[in-house]
């Protein structure tokens, strides 16, 4: 669902543009298994999907903010909570130290 783009001009070789692709998967979960739905939104019944910006580098993410509201402040509020304190995994050495920009998107689902 999301996409990501290097930051760099340069492109990346095919191995590390595949290993780029498995990274934002891999980004994409630790974002969502770092979700907690607002209890409030659940009783209510409010469902959506927010998109975050994430700058990633060496497995770190700075300053994640909204690219695209859910429509729910509250939903909103809790994807920019999740990308703040998702457990990120490392990148594969090929990527280390390139800084890249991930657009996630993070869903809210009742269950």
């Amino acid at each position: 669902m999301g996409s990501a783009v290097a930051l760099q001009r340069a492109p990346l070789p095919a191995q590390a543009a595949d290993q780029q692709s498995a990274l934002e998967a891999r980004i994409r979960d630790a974002v969502q298994a770092a979700v907690h739905y607002p209890a409030a939104a659940r009783m209510m019944g409010v469902t959506g999907q927010a998109r975050v910006r994430l700058d990633y580098r060496s497995g770190v993410v700075d300053d994640p903010s909204l690219a695209q509201s859910s429509g729910a402040p509250m939903l909103d509020h809790a994807a920019i909570s999740a990308a703040q304190t998702a457990h990120y995994p490392a990148p594969p050495p090929e990527l280390a130290g390139r800084l890249m920009r991930f657009l996630v998107w993070v869903e809210f689902r009742s269950a």
